[in-house]
């Protein structure tokens, strides 16, 4: 029998589909032919009907058209069909047979095959081989995870990664594959935790760097007794430690392995961070920097957890400090660095610079460098900023800078104090001549906002308005001279106060240069700061340095505005200077104001010109000592050249030799030297130098000559007032011995200041105690001259003189103290009022004139320095003693509280008492006695002199307690630490009291009364603030009497409100509120002393946390009974105050004892449960028990040194999952951040355990964990063993699939409940150009597409360039090429998209679906005979038409064709006519076509 057969290129339809229930016989002949078979073959099938009729006999045998041969259509078939409602059924049910073959045909996922590589011992040199195969990246690792090396743990692993540099992904693969081995086998065991190797990997690798760390150590400070030579060399010292040791610190810290042991869970976080917050606390500071950085890359991780962030912080904090008050004449501006160099943080940038500006201009804050300090401060950040900016192309800081001065002089009430307008205006003015404010920009800022109140003539007031008249312009132009003069009186002003004043100044000026006791200078002590810079513009100080200063004070100009005219003045004395006298007045007057100069940044044009004058003055022949020791004290080795330092130090050694010659046989200077004592007699001049000449000459090798020429000295005093009665011969004598001392003072090198002060606490201070009235007038004469002429400070006198005497009238106890103690103190007390209080000129006494004058101020600006302002302060107790010592006259004790007087209301001495308060209290502290008669007086009197010197209030004697408040209602910020010192010294003369006798009823009255004041709301809770703030370093019976009795009062109220009936207990916990609200105030101050948990009674606390406890347990329970969207408001405010109650019970670090925490313990219990469970998310109680919880857990002591340590020991221990669901997103983080830390790693972010239930849906269990030793595969090198692909080969024809799915990972694929679908992405032809080739692919092939619908889109519209050519050349195909075409092999792989040619201007009705079905429905291939076919229409019968078209209209060019512009070959797609639906047949003339026709495509 013949089998009809296809012809072997003939490609199948499909290669696996079958026809299942549908008859294949009648499939052949139906709309399903072209489902199954063979591309255009239809073989007869036996059983099929012949159809051997007449006609088929003759004409051959024919089917039926399917379609009407007048339209050519299917349309009407196809929506018969589609309106049929079986059709979509049957439809439906085929895909769901294909789909269930299909999935019926797929394999299972293959059985997991990973495998843990194994574990083998090698030798030293192929370990090191493995190893060095590892660290070398051209070696794949799966030719290395067959096996890996045993032997190497812990930090001998670690090194042996670091030493051989192996890179992070490879490292990290090693220790998986090293940590699984170790964990194998532990996993079948049942308390098997997977995350437990990593806690203690993480404990290897903390022990690691903390080993390394403790390598970067500091030299240990030397022991007192051990004479022995230490040495230290830190690692980081030396280069090849150094290197060798930062190598290994990137390895590990610098954001590579250990980065990527902390994101995957290779290492426990917790375990981790909390290793860090322990090493902050206990690192030292050259450790902290690396701690630091360490510390920086894991912030993410620990800012989410309480537990560790507020250590951390704590930790952090500790290594910083900040001081501004230390600035000197020695300290270099530019090493400052108060802001911060980088300008993102505006926020800090402003709270700084409101603290400068605030510090500056603050009248009890020390120093008039401030405002100087200040400007230099913000003119070197401002520098740094604008270089910054200009390297990052960005804005410069100007501008801001400008808003935060203005905004600072907008909003302060320090700037707007009308007392400190002065030192404002001052600042400003700084400001504006450095270009680091714009006076203009301030003036435009105030008119464009429209501020009223800055015409003079306004009754408004603004704040601006003096700001604008005081702030001095010293480079000012015309146009901003007019524009301040508009703004603050008026368009029609023509003249300003400002010009008025100028004149009087101007004529101040001149009359006060030559004698300034002589006429008034109110206008230059009242003007403006904007009046006083008019008169020094274009001064000349070399013009004007003739002239005679004989009278002038030029202390009121410094004082109020020293810029640079005076520096230049003074520099142009100094170069210009001709006398020893001018040039010590100079370099007294760069002493004097040398923290001014150094703020200024002028040190190094002041250094330069002494340096200049000593070379003049040496060319001279003078070698003056004071410059040199200024020059060498100004420069302090920062800004002279290494060469003229050299060679000062130089000179100023040999000076020194020269004057003191070295010698190992000094000479022997005789206990008495005569020609001292006959000094007294000589009347020439030139005796007092002659003689320091010859005794320099004679004893100049001798140590001690000064030393006995100075008691010589003063016993020749002694002898003056016998040898002649004449008063003003007894001066002149004096004068005379003291140009005797000033001679041998410079014949000294180190001086005679220091020889003087030794003899004074020596056996001089007998000698000096025993002195006469005369001798004393005569002493008084020399002690002034020395200080004058700089031969003897002012320290010393008051330390070698008038504090003796004073502390020796304050300890007589006869009734009858002897003459010379009264003339001692009499002596001392005259002294103290040359020195430091008188400013006039007295033509008797030292200082004579200006010169004098200024020397006495100079000298005396050390007493108020913090090296020696103690001692003066502690002598002011001791004046108060001695007012109270009855067994001095009456006279002198009235002329030594005169004394003090006049130093507490010092202006210099208050603002030292300010800047050293604590000198202050340990002085006065210091001075209370134990209570008696006596002293009961002198206590009350040392409070009375303390608040005279701190506030210049003289109440007398007499102190009660109930005025303190009115009293002492200083709150400046700047004044509370003066109150507080005040306070406190009352306080402790109570506690005293209590000392002395425990029963003394007047201290108990005392005291009580305090307390009730405070605890029955006397006071407002102002005052309760302060005085509490005076209670720090109390007494601890008075810090005891306060805190204990508090308590208990509180703790009174509270157990009152739980025992009488709920309507009433509000009113009782009311009453412990407005107790508590005293006792926060008191008790605040306390709770940071040491000393507090040892005066605390433990029972106190106890009691009130019982009492707590039963009131949480009361309201816990009437919240449960209550709604929980409605709680009673009552109720609500009892629970805040509750709340706060236990915030301020925690806030005392006292003992905690276990019943202690055994109540903290349940009552933070108890609120987190009542937080979670019962209040309501929206609540205000909600935040409120959120921060009562972050206090309590603050607050509960913790050994950060302890080990291990554990920073979530008392926090809650409960699952993130076990949260309400219905917590708002704030309130939810707030209570994660008590959670404990759990591991998050982003390989199982988000990820649970699901199984599906008996209904099949998706059940969602616990969260997946985290198994990071356990998924050990590297993904990043392919494999390309050839045996690997044949095997792949292998499976795919096995499983007679494409695709072959591998289940070779740590993780197996049955976890993720994965399955085959048989299908695959297409293979992406982006950058073929072959884009028909691709189409092809993607419609013979099944599987899936990763084409979006842009690269589609590109795809579709491509044209070949060659058919698009040969399509357009017009040529026509003949029937017989059309039949030649036809009859030619069909092939796929070749075939083409047919190119449509331009369709005829009439619509076309002709389906070519007909025309297909005609062509296949036969035994050939060849068309139909049935009626003519009309070749004037835009198609032929031998076309293939697509079926899948629709309702073709009109034939429009394929899609693959590239889009062009229309041109007279092709025309414009607006000729193509689109319409919807079948069109019916109809009978109608066809237009003739145009001549120029196309030429046909080609067939497919």
């Amino acid at each position: 029998m013949y089998t009809s057969r296809p012809p072997a290129w003939l490609p199948k339809v499909h290669s696996t589909a079958d026809l299942g229930k549908y008859d294949r016989a009648k499939c052949w002949s139906t709309k399903f032919r072209h489902s199954l078979g063979y591309l255009g073959f239809f073989p007869p099938r036996t059983g099929q009907e012949e159809g051997l009729s007449e006609t088929n006999v003759k004409n051959g045998f024919t089917l039926d058209p399917q379609v009407l041969a007048e339209t050519f259509s299917a349309h009407t078939i196809i929506n018969g069909d589609l309106s049929s409602e079986t059709t979509f059924y049957k439809l439906e049910a085929l895909m769901n047979e294909i789909f269930a073959r299909k999935a019926d045909s797929i394999p299972l996922i293959p059985p997991a095959t990973f495998r843990i590589p194994t574990r083998v011992t090698l030798n030293d040199s192929k370990r090191q081989s493995w190893f060095a195969d590892l660290a070398n990246p051209d070696v794949p690792l799966y030719k290395l995870g067959k096996s890996v090396p045993h032997g190497a743990k812990g930090h001998d692993l670690l090194d042996l990664l670091q030493s051989n540099n192996v890179a992070i992904p490879r490292a990290v693969w090693f220790l998986r594959v090293f940590g699984a081995n170790e964990t194998a086998g532990l996993r079948n065991k049942p308390a098997y935790n997977p995350l437990q190797y990593s806690v203690d990997w993480a404990n290897v690798v903390t022990s690691y760097m903390k080993k390394q760390l403790a390598d970067v150590a500091l030299p240990s400070a030397p022991r007192p007794g051990l004479n022995i030579k230490q040495t230290f060399k830190g690692v980081l010292s030396d280069g090849d430690t150094r290197e060798r040791w930062i190598s290994r610190f990137v390895y590990w810290y610098d954001l590579k392995l250990l980065r990527t042991f902390y994101s995957e869970g290779l290492v426990d976080s917790r375990t981790f961070l909390v290793w860090v917050v322990q090493q902050m606390n206990t690192c030292n500071l050259a450790q902290a920097g690396f701690v630091t950085r360490l510390a920086d890359e894991y912030l993410d991780g620990m800012l989410g957890s309480r537990p560790l962030t507020r250590p951390l912080l704590h930790a952090c904090l500790s290594k910083l400090s900040e001081l501004l008050n230390s600035i000197s004449s020695s300290k270099n501006m530019k090493s400052i660095q108060f802001f911060s160099r980088s300008t993102d943080d505006e926020a800090r940038f402003t709270e700084k610079l409101d603290m400068l500006l605030t510090w500056c201009v603050t009248p009890l804050q020390f120093g008039d460098h401030r405002p100087f300090a200040a400007v230099t401060l913000i003119r070197d950040w401002r520098m740094d900023a604008a270089d910054r900016a200009t390297r990052r192309h960005s804005s410069p800081p100007d501008e801001f800078l400008q808003d935060r001065l203005f905004d600072w002089l907008d909003s302060s009430s320090v700037a707007a104090d009308p007392e400190n307008i002065r030192s404002v205006s001052l600042l400003y003015g700084k400001l504006v001549k450095h270009e680091l404010f714009s006076y203009a920009s301030y003036i435009q800022r105030l008119v464009a906002r429209g501020e009223s109140g800055l015409l003079v003539t306004e009754d408004r007031v603004s704040r601006h308005r003096k700001f604008l008249q005081w702030i001095p312009l010293s480079n000012s132009t015309s146009s901003l001279i007019s524009q301040r003069r508009v703004t603050l009186y008026g368009v029609r002003a023509r003249e300003m106060p400002e010009d008025v004043n100028e004149r009087e100044i101007r004529r101040e000026i001149r009359r006060v240069l030559y004698d300034v006791f002589g006429g008034s200078v109110v206008h230059l002590l009242t003007a403006t700061n904007q009046s006083l810079i008019r008169p020094y513009r274009g001064f000349s100080p070399a013009s004007n340095i003739n002239i005679h200063l004989d009278g002038a004070n030029p202390s009121p100009v410094a004082s109020t505005y020293i810029e640079k005219v005076f520096l230049k003045l003074t520099l142009c004395l100094l170069e210009y200077s001709a006398t020893v006298d001018l040039l010590i007045a100079v370099i007294d007057t760069f002493h004097r104001y040398s923290t001014i100069w150094a703020c200024m940044d002028e040190f190094r044009s002041i250094v330069a010109a002494l340096d200049k004058a000593h070379q003049v003055w040496k060319a001279r022949g003078i070698q003056s000592r004071p410059l040199l020791s200024l020059l060498l004290d100004f420069d302090g080795g920062r800004y002279l050249s290494d060469v003229s330092r050299e060679r000062i130090e130089a000179e100023f050694t040999m000076f020194t030799l020269a004057l003191q010659p070295a010698t190992e046989h000094p000479d022997i200077v005789p206990d008495v030297l005569p020609e001292i004592l006959l000094l007294a007699g000589d009347p020439d001049q030139d005796a007092p130098s002659l003689l320091a000449n010859s005794l320099w000459i004679k004893y100049r090798k001798s140590n001690d000559w000064a030393w006995k020429v100075w008691d010589n000295t003063v016993a020749s005093l002694r002898q003056v007032p016998i040898m002649t009665s004449d008063e003003a011969g007894r001066r002149a004598c004096a004068l005379r011995y003291g140009m005797l001392l000033w001679h041998v003072d410079e014949h000294l090198a180190m001086g005679l200041d220091s020889e003087v002060l030794r003899w004074f606490l020596g056996p001089g201070r007998n000698e000096v105690a025993a002195l006469n009235l005369e001798a004393w007038d005569l002493l008084i004469v020399v002690l002034l001259y020395l200080s004058v002429h700089g031969a003897l400070k002012t320290t010393t006198i008051l330390q070698g003189v008038v504090y003796p005497a004073w502390q020796q009238a304050a300890n007589v106890t006869t009734n009858q103290p002897s003459s010379a103690v009264e003339t001692f103190l009499r002596s001392a007390n005259e002294i103290c009022r040359r020195l430091l209080l008188l400013d006039d000129i007295n033509h008797d006494l030292p200082p004579v004139d200006l010169f004098e004058l200024q020397c006495i101020r100079t000298r005396r600006q050390d007493v108020y320095g913090e090296a020696h302002f103690p001692l003066l302060a502690s002598s002011i107790p001791v004046l108060i003693s001695l007012q109270n010592n009855k067994s001095v006259s009456e006279k002198l004790r009235g002329d030594s509280t005169s004394v003090r007087h006049l130093i507490s209301q010092n202006q210099d001495f208050r603002q030292g008492a300010y800047r050293n308060l604590d000198a202050i209290r340990a002085a006065f502290e210091h001075s209370l006695q134990p209570r008696d008669a006596r002293n009961g007086i002198l206590n009350k009197h040392l409070v009375a002199g303390l608040r005279l010197l701190l506030y210049d209030i003289d109440v007398g004697d007499d102190i009660e307690l109930s005025e303190w408040p009115a009293v002492t209602s200083l709150l400046s910020p700047w004044k509370i630490a003066a109150t507080m010192v005040q306070m406190q010294l009352i306080l402790r003369e109570m506690g005293q009291e209590l000392l002395r006798d425990p029963t003394n009823t007047s201290a108990h009255t005392n005291l009580d009364r305090l307390i009730l004041m405070l605890f029955n709301h006397s006071m407002t809770s102002e005052e309760a603030f302060y005085v509490g703030e005076m209670a720090k370093g109390l007494d601890n019976t008075v810090t005891g009497k306060f805190v204990n009795n508090g308590l208990r009062c509180i703790t009174e109220r509270v157990r009152a409100s739980t025992s009488i009936t709920p309507s009433n207990s509000s009113s009782a916990f009311l009453r412990a509120g407005e107790l508590l609200l005293v006792l926060i105030h008191v008790s605040e101050p306390l709770r940071e002393e040491t000393t507090l948990p040892a005066v605390l009674e433990t029972s106190s606390q106890e009691d009130l946390m019982e009492a707590l406890l039963a009131k949480l347990n009361l309201m816990e329970s009437l919240i449960i009974s209550d709604s929980i969207s409605d709680i009673d408001e009552t109720l609500m405010q009892d629970m805040i105050l509750f709340l706060r109650l236990l915030q301020f019970e925690m806030g005392f670090r006292g003992t905690w004892t276990a019943k202690l925490k055994e109540s903290t313990d349940t009552i933070v219990s108890s609120l987190f449960k009542v937080l979670i469970s019962t209040i309501n998310p929206t609540s205000i109680l909600c935040p409120l028990i959120l921060d009562t919880l972050y206090y309590i857990y603050d607050e509960i002591p913790i050994d950060l040194k302890a080990t291990p340590l554990d920073l979530f020991r008392h926090y809650p221990s409960i699952s993130p999952t076990d949260l309400p669901l219905g917590l708002p997103v704030e309130h939810r983080k707030q209570i994660l951040s008590l959670l404990p830390l759990s591991p998050n790693s982003c390989s199982v972010s988000n990820m649970v355990n699901s199984q599906r239930d008996t209904a099949g849906n998706l059940v969602y269990g616990t969260s997946v964990v985290n198994r990071p030793w356990e998924w050990i595969e590297n993904l990043g090198e392919p494999t390309t063993d050839a045996s690997e692909e044949d095997r792949d080969r292998e499976d795919k024809e096995r499983l007679e699939s494409k695709y072959a799915v591998k289940n070779t990972g740590s993780l197996s694929l049955e976890d993720f409940g994965a399955r085959l679908t048989g299908d695959g992405v297409s293979q992406t032809f982006a950058q073929d150009s072959d884009h028909k080739r691709s189409a092809k692919l993607r419609s013979f092939e099944d599987g899936l597409s990763g084409e979006n619908i842009f690269e589609r889109d590109w795809r579709e519209t491509r044209v070949d360039l060659q058919a698009n050519i040969g399509n357009s050349a017009g040529r026509q195909r003949t029937e017989t090429e059309e039949e030649a075409c036809s009859s030619s092999q069909f092939v796929p792989s070749k075939i083409e998209r047919r190119m449509t040619p331009r369709g005829s201007p009439a619509p076309s009705n002709v389906s070519r679906s007909s025309a297909r079905g005609s062509a296949g429905s036969g035994a050939s291939v060849r068309p139909s005979p049935q009626g003519p076919v009309n070749r004037n229409s835009g198609s032929t019968m031998s076309d293939i038409i697509d079926v899948d078209s629709g309702t073709t209209v009109t034939p429009k060019q394929s899609s693959t064709q590239k889009r062009k512009v229309p041109t007279t070959a092709m025309e414009s797609d607006d000729e193509i006519e689109i319409v919807e639906g079948p069109i019916p047949a109809r009978i109608s003339k066809k237009p003739k076509v145009k001549a120029s026709v196309k030429g046909r495509p080609k067939r497919k």
